[in-house]
């Protein structure tokens, strides 16, 4: 009877290892997929960084004058071409190219399916640290004025284009302007703020950090 009784529980400390085992294997199976799963959607979210960044740097209709960064996903347009200094009035130069630059970024991202992996586009207006001599909190305040109305500027264009009217419902919710005055100055090559490149807008596309975000 005895050992009946030992050789039972032999069998139940089995089945309980085995069980044990079991369900280590499900948990390592789920985490294995979960894992997999997330350098899928990186591997998916990279490449349409890359996608949108091709997009944006290998337009036609971009002027030499605008530096293009497929990494940040950026347009920066340099001070000399945007305003005259201290006024949100764009130049003609620039208006034209918005007016020709703009439209084709929004047709090849629709065109190309990058449109969902988007979440916003951004018109930063950027100024330098200075106003007519004064520097400090004032400066920064009266620039803060001046750089939400560049960048209101540049938005008024881009929101009156045909293409962007006929998106509208997918540009409503992304296209924004934001005023940053001096808090994002430019550097030169050692380091050190230049207040003139530092005088630029800046047009920059977010991408989703999901793919679940993609709709």
């Amino acid at each position: 009877m005895s050992d009946f009784n030992e050789s039972e529980y032999e069998v139940q400390e089995w089945m309980s290892l085995s069980d044990i085992m079991s369900g280590l294997m499900l948990l390592f199976l789920a985490i294995s997929v979960v894992f997999l799963g997330n350098i899928g959607q990186g591997a998916v979210l990279v490449g349409a960084v890359g996608g949108i960044g091709n997009i944006m740097c290998n337009s036609s209709s971009l002027p030499d004058e605008v530096i293009c960064d497929p990494t940040s996903l950026t347009w920066e347009f340099p001070a000399d071409v945007n305003f005259a200094q201290g006024s949100d009035t764009l130049t003609p130069y620039i208006e034209e190219t918005l007016r020709n630059a703009f439209p084709d970024l929004i047709r090849k991202l629709t065109a190309e399916n990058y449109d969902c992996f988007v979440k916003g586009i951004r018109i930063e207006g950027h100024t330098n640290n200075v106003w007519q001599g004064q520097t400090g909190i004032e400066a920064y305040s009266l620039n803060m004025r001046l750089s939400q109305a560049r960048a209101a500027s540049v938005f008024d264009v881009l929101v009156l284009l045909d293409e962007s009217k006929n998106n509208w419902a997918w540009l409503e919710p992304r296209l924004t302007p934001n005023g940053l005055s001096s808090s994002a100055p430019a550097m030169d090559s050692t380091g050190r703020v230049d207040n003139e490149a530092s005088r630029r807008v800046v047009l920059r596309i977010e991408v989703i950090s999901k793919l679940e975000e993609c709709q």
